[in-house]
């Protein structure tokens, strides 16, 4: 008899590779432009956005080597990084809320692919943001204020539906818990 679709292995897999990338991320590239940038968090670190007074400080501050590893190493990582985010948490949810996981039976289908949405939405704003930091990389010290709000918009959007999905999966991944102890308590008894 053939396991069900996505195999624990798998989810386990992709979801280690998201994680590994987003700490190189966390602890390699954003802390070394933050190095760079004399301790300023970069656009990608700030959940309350940024203004046109901010965003043109970091540039500056940064300086011609601070922008060219931003707009170079970092940003080829986090263009890979969305990609990752989508199918580990993508399989994440498809696997815990598949039959016998976070409850007896699997959850109406309509409320997967609901669920599935959540990390679809991610990816959309974290490409936007990308494109519009690498646009006021390359502006400099000419920025406008609608790039910049947009730029502002996408990192805020990104990183609120980063939260709402990864507490979708710690709520589902906690109901699993809750129910495999539970059942393990009855066969203990």
């Amino acid at each position: 008899m053939r396991s069900p679709f996505p195999a624990t292995r798998l989810v386990l897999a992709v979801l280690a590779i998201n994680l590994a990338l987003g700490a190189f991320m966390l602890f390699g590239t954003l802390a070394h432009l933050t190095e760079l940038a004399d301790g300023l968090e970069p656009f990608d670190l700030r959940p309350r956005g940024y203004s046109i007074g901010e965003a043109r400080t970091l540039i500056a501050i940064m300086g011609e080597e601070g922008q060219r590893y931003y707009s170079t190493v970092h940003q080829w990582i986090a263009n890979i990084y969305p990609l990752t985010f989508l199918a580990s948490r993508g399989l994440l949810i498809w696997w815990l809320t598949g039959t016998g996981r976070a409850l007896s039976s699997s959850f109406h289908p309509v409320l997967r692919v609901g669920l599935l949405l959540l990390p679809a939405a991610e990816v959309v704003p974290d490409y936007l943001e990308n494109v519009r930091i690498l646009e006021m990389l390359r502006a400099g010290g000419s920025l406008e204020s609608d790039l910049v709000a947009s730029a502002s918009a996408a990192t805020q959007t990104k990183i609120w539906l980063t939260g709402l999905t990864e507490l979708v999966c710690v709520i589902l991944a906690a109901m699993t818990v809750f129910r495999r102890l539970a059942g393990w308590r009855k066969l203990v008894s």
